[in-house]
């Protein structure tokens, strides 16, 4: 299993992190406007929990739009 988190870029505008979650997550505009406000927050929010195939393909879809992704396996207990 694995996480994969959007990180913050300080070059994508929110309304570019809203347009990509649509596109690759289907995220509904408010859920993504708050991904947008937690990332700029935080510095990263997790946008996708599950499977590392998965996982490594939004992390490749994402970096081939210019953003900043990271992924993190973790154990299922």
């Amino acid at each position: 299993m694995a996480i994969l988190y959007l990180k913050n870029d300080n070059h994508h505008s929110f309304q570019d992190v809203v347009n990509v979650l649509r596109k690759y997550l289907s995220f509904p505009m408010t859920q993504g406007q708050s991904i947008a406000n937690i990332v700029h927050n935080n510095g990263k929010c997790d946008i996708y929990r599950g499977n590392i195939i998965m996982a490594e393909d939004l992390y490749e879809l994402f970096r081939s739009e210019g953003f900043n992704v990271e992924i993190e396996n973790y154990e299922v207990d």
